[in-house]
C-alpha cells in the first residue's frame, strides 16, 4: 500500500482549494479526512466562525503559509 506524505497532501489541497479558508461543510468525506491529517501534522490551521444567517458555528480550514 502506498501512502501519501502529509506534505504531498498539503500540495494536493493547495492545487484544489488554493490558500483560502474552506468551510468543512463543503468538503466531502475524503477531503475532511485530508484536512484533519493536515491539522494533525501542523500543516493547516482551523478556526470557528459564526454564520449569523443560520445561527450556527462553522469550522474553516486553511493551509499554513509555510506549506505553499
Amino acid at each position: 500500500m502506498n501512502t501519501i506524505s502529509p506534505q504531498e497532501l498539503a500540495n494536493l489541497w493547495y492545487l484544489k482549494f488554493g490558500n483560502g479558508w474552506i468551510s468543512r461543510e463543503v468538503l466531502d468525506t475524503d477531503w475532511k479526512n485530508i484536512g484533519r491529517e493536515l491539522m494533525k501534522n501542523n500543516l493547516a490551521d482551523y478556526d470557528l466562525v459564526n454564520d449569523p444567517h443560520r445561527s450556527v458555528t462553522i469550522e474553516i480550514i486553511k493551509l499554513k503559509e509555510t506549506c505553499r
